[in-house]
């Protein structure tokens, strides 16, 4: 990839871009057990049932439904033997992507940018194993949210989504007259996992979770972490992680270039200030039941598919 297309693709999210995250989706073996979170999926379920998934053998029992009999193994034993199922069960998964104004910036690429491709990389995934597949999107604009769909069909309504999404926030974002929403629309997102309680699925949070002080937002947590259905993946840009050496540098707010100058005591200063403050996004999140991990925003793909396996998430 060369210099122009790798910037580009730091500040735009097209659905191109979207789709072709599926390319980097590892191909993991596809767990027959729901890990980590005791969510109902397109896998085993531990009930036994009528399912369509092979489980056991055993000898027949009065009662058991004689459908059920296997009469090769009935055959060879000369005993009735009976065949048991495990039930399935459907999962929606839903990728909840922070697209605010406070997203739109970043070093390496836009933290909205990365929200969104980290996002599609998961929904790839999660249609791979056999779940549903929707999106909700926040912007300055407001919230919306995708209809759950199986298959391919349900990723790229929730990717046509999350593009279109991000091409409004841009352009709200350049307008000169643009009205920012005075609802804090994370409360409005946590919101909708409380109320959908038809949705038994599971949700993914992409956002750099900087609304702290929002009263509304701090009091929805522990609800839905009562849920079980919520995981948070904290974005942090790579300077929120390593601030720059000492040195002049020009930097571009709202179509203005400006300086700023670091030295060796305010880098210092900046480190221990923007690493007290990831902790407690992420603290603020821990403390009240929901299972967050911080991310660079500059993860690869693969990287970021393998962290959420090692934490069970998928």
């Amino acid at each position: 990839m060369n210099a122009a297309i790798k910037a580009q693709s730091a500040v735009e999210l097209s659905l191109q871009s979207l789709i072709d995250t599926r390319l980097d989706v590892p191909g993991f073996p596809i767990s027959r057990q729901s890990g980590g979170h005791d969510f109902p999926g397109q896998r085993l379920g531990k009930k036994r049932g009528n399912g369509i998934e092979f489980l056991d053998l055993r000898q027949y029992t009065a009662g058991d439904d004689v459908r059920h009999i296997d009469w090769n193994v009935t055959a060879r034993s000369q005993s009735p033997y009976t065949r048991l199922y495990q039930q399935e069960k459907e999962q929606t998964t839903t990728a909840i992507v922070d697209l605010r104004e406070v997203m739109l910036n970043g070093s390496d690429c836009l933290r909205a940018v990365a929200a969104g491709r980290l996002a599609a990389a998961t929904l790839w995934y999660a249609a791979n194993t056999g779940d549903r597949c929707a999106a909700i999107t926040i912007n300055s604009a407001g919230i919306q949210a995708s209809r759950p769909l199986s298959g391919n069909q349900g990723v790229l309504l929730a990717l046509e989504q999350i593009a279109g999404s991000f091409q409004q926030a841009m352009q709200l974002h350049k307008s000169t007259n643009r009205q920012v929403t005075a609802a804090d629309p994370l409360s409005n997102a946590l919101d909708i996992v409380l109320k959908n309680k038809r949705n038994s699925g599971r949700y993914f949070l992409f956002s750099g979770i900087d609304k702290q002080d929002d009263q509304h937002f701090n009091e929805q947590l522990p609800a839905v972490a009562t849920t079980g259905r919520l995981n948070t993946l904290l974005l942090l840009d790579r300077l929120e992680l390593n601030p720059p050496p000492a040195g002049s540098y020009r930097y571009r707010f709202n179509d203005s270039v400006n300086k700023v100058s670091v030295n060796r005591t305010t880098r210092e200063s900046l480190a221990t200030l923007l690493e007290q403050q990831a902790i407690e996004r992420e603290q603020q999140m821990t403390d009240a039941g929901i299972p967050t991990i911080s991310l660079s925003t500059s993860i690869d793909t693969r990287d970021f598919i393998t962290t959420l396996h090692e934490h069970g998430w998928m």
